[in-house]
């Protein structure tokens, strides 16, 4: 009987499952179910919650310029930076926002990142539509980890699609 183990509260003979078949491991304690398409119903979560009134971005927009304390950031052009801008630079997350993407590939969805240089304290943009960072940064505001010091990643070696998938690091 090398390969069960007998449940003391119930005395049924129980066959552990392959390692990493059954669980996931998502903190040094907590253990839960594997779901096998987890990215996807979060990602369909997520759609769920994007915004797309170009009405309140366009308040956001005003909002931005009635709050610059200088003259160059009233007349910042307040473009958004794509995350591979900014790959391997350290910077400071404050906030995302789900924004419906008009694009009819990927997952539907991108994220605008309202981030800042953690040494000078530029304040800037950043969108990413990549379910990997989406994930974690999703999963850090609900967290209540932000703000947060990270930089963009992006493997070396492309996917069979030809891609080459980014991440969130430590930074």
């Amino acid at each position: 009987m090398s390969d069960g183990y007998v449940d003391p509260e119930t005395g049924e003979i129980k066959v552990p499952s392959e390692p990493g078949t059954d669980v996931e491991v998502v903190g040094t304690t907590d253990l839960v179910p594997a779901e096998p398409n987890r990215l996807a119903v979060l990602l369909t979560e997520m759609k769920d919650r994007a915004e797309t009134d170009p009405e309140q971005i366009s308040r956001e927009i005003v909002n931005r310029i009635l709050q610059a304390s200088t003259a160059d950031e009233v007349l910042a052009t307040g473009d958004v930076r794509h995350a591979r801008e900014l790959l391997g630079q350290p910077i400071l997350i404050h906030s995302i926002k789900l924004n419906e993407s008009d694009y009819t590939d990927g997952a539907g969805i991108y994220m605008i990142v309202e981030a800042s240089d953690p040494d000078f304290g530029e304040s800037f943009a950043v969108s990413t539509g990549s379910s990997h960072c989406m994930a974690q940064l999703y999963r850090l505001s609900e967290l209540g980890a932000l703000p947060c010091k990270a930089k963009f990643t992006q493997a070396t070696k492309p996917t069979k699609n030809g891609n080459f998938p980014m991440r969130l690091e430590p930074a």
